[in-house]
């Protein structure tokens, strides 16, 4: 009996495979998800496309770094891999806000003063 529920635990258990901490797992899981088909180097599967993304500081891949980052700085792993882990593999549509908000002060980070639409005082 006791191997019989054994077998079902595994069978419907969790994944055996699912990182405990913030790592070099995490970082390309959210990177997959985030920019599909890059790295968090900024390769993938088209070297040239890959190189000039890696090197534009709004791009995808350069967002999704910079997010991951914010992620790893301020929510607790655990609440990472119990609470947002599941809503990111569900599909952009799903991400919480305060992911896609931190994506969205990324992109505004990486954009010149300029196209910001800030002045600095100047009389334009």
């Amino acid at each position: 009996m006791l191997a019989a529920v054994a077998v079902l635990l595994a069978a419907c258990g969790g994944d055996d495979d699912a990182p405990t901490a913030y790592g070099p797992t995490t970082e390309n899981e959210f990177m997959e998800l985030c920019s599909p088909g890059a790295t968090p180097d900024g390769t993938g599967d088209d070297e040239a496309a890959a190189t000039t993304v890696a090197n534009d500081a709004t791009s995808t891949v350069a967002v999704c770094g910079c997010a991951y980052d914010e992620i790893v700085e301020t929510i607790p792993f655990e609440r990472y891999s119990e609470e947002l882990r599941g809503a990111l593999r569900d599909g952009l549509a799903s991400w919480p806000d305060e992911i896609t908000e931190m994506m969205t002060d990324c992109v505004l980070a990486g954009l010149p003063a300029d196209a910001t639409g800030s002045t600095d005082g100047e009389d334009g």
